[in-house]
Formats: structure tokens, C-alpha cells, sequence
């Protein structure tokens, strides 16, 4: 009779992802900071600065487009 417990074949890729998985979280244990930032506090300031840098970027495009033409 076959093995109860036996896998169908080797499953290297959930081997990876356990691994990355497992060592994600002993990084964050061990104090290492995250690659992606903290949620801010206060978006609406966020959003303000994030429209202000747009509308600059726009409009210097524009110019360097009109002084090449």
C-alpha cells in the first residue's frame, strides 16, 4: 500500500515563498525597516504637496516645449 502522506511531486516554488514569507517576518522582528513607507497621518497635506510638485512638473514641460518650438 502506498504512503498516506506521500506528495505528488516536489513543490519547489511554495518551498520559496515560505522561505521569503519566513524571512520577511524575522527581519521585522529583529528591528529591520520595511522597504515601503508608514501610512501618513495627515493625507491632506500629503495630497497638496503631491498636487503642487504635478503642476509644476506640467508646466515646466510645457515651457521646455514652447521655447524648443
Amino acid at each position: 500500500m502506498p504512503a498516506k502522506n506521500k506528495p505528488k511531486r516536489l513543490d519547489r516554488n511554495r518551498a520559496v515563498r515560505v522561505a521569503r514569507r519566513k524571512k520577511k517576518q524575522r527581519e521585522l522582528v529583529n528591528g529591520k525597516s520595511r522597504n515601503r513607507k508608514p501610512r501618513p497621518k495627515h493625507k491632506g497635506v500629503v495630497v497638496e504637496a503631491v498636487k503642487k510638485v504635478l503642476l509644476g512638473r506640467v508646466t515646466s514641460r510645457a515651457e521646455s516645449k514652447m521655447g524648443k518650438e
